[in-house]
């Protein structure tokens, strides 16, 4: 399984560019991604309200 997720992302798109470059600024080594399901959908109160 990989989990670099750095091997699934286009390395030419300009925000994936500046992530690489503030994660050497920053000196940041790991990453973590977030995922909130919602069955009414992310933009609500409650899921806002989650996230807050």
């Amino acid at each position: 399984m990989e989990t670099n997720l750095d091997k699934y992302m286009p390395q030419d798109h300009p925000a994936f560019i500046y992530s690489d470059k503030a994660e050497s600024w920053f000196n940041i080594n790991d990453g973590i991604i977030i995922a909130v399901e919602n069955k009414k959908g992310i933009y609500n109160t409650e899921t806002l309200d989650t996230l807050k």
